[in-house]
């Protein structure tokens, strides 16, 4: 636990929100344009947007918050991402599921709980894992 705690570094997690914050900004425009002006399913401008949100993700994260863009093995650390990228999204549809089966929390309000999940495990993943 030091371990993780001594390489925690203020700055990192202030750049990986940052990233964060841009990345689904993105995401988000994405599914609007591809829902709004080109007429795409809705299923399908939610798959475009949560990848353009993860590819903006990885590339802000790996050069801005972690400063590893010089790195050769950037496809095993796109992989890598992904990966991660891909439980978190199951960790998130989990959160929202248990928050609403135990009726916790309102449906407005129950992504906030499962965003801050993700954020967490996908910072410390993404620091420990995929941009060490």
């Amino acid at each position: 636990m030091n371990y993780f705690l001594s390489n925690l570094r203020s700055n990192e997690i202030f750049k990986f929100l940052v990233a964060g914050v841009s990345s689904n900004i993105l995401n988000y425009l994405a599914y609007i344009s591809a829902l709004f002006i080109f007429g795409i399913d809705p299923l399908v401008a939610s798959a475009i947007g949560f990848f353009c949100g993860l590819v903006t993700g990885f590339l802000i994260n790996r050069d801005f918050t972690f400063g590893l863009g010089s790195r050769q093995d950037q496809e095993h650390l796109f992989i890598k991402y992904v990966l991660v990228q891909l439980v978190s999204l199951l960790i998130y549809i989990f959160v929202i599921y248990v928050c609403n089966s135990l009726a916790i929390i309102s449906l407005e309000l129950m992504v906030f709980p499962a965003i801050f999940v993700c954020a967490c495990f996908n910072f410390l993943c993404s620091k420990f894992l995929v941009f060490r």
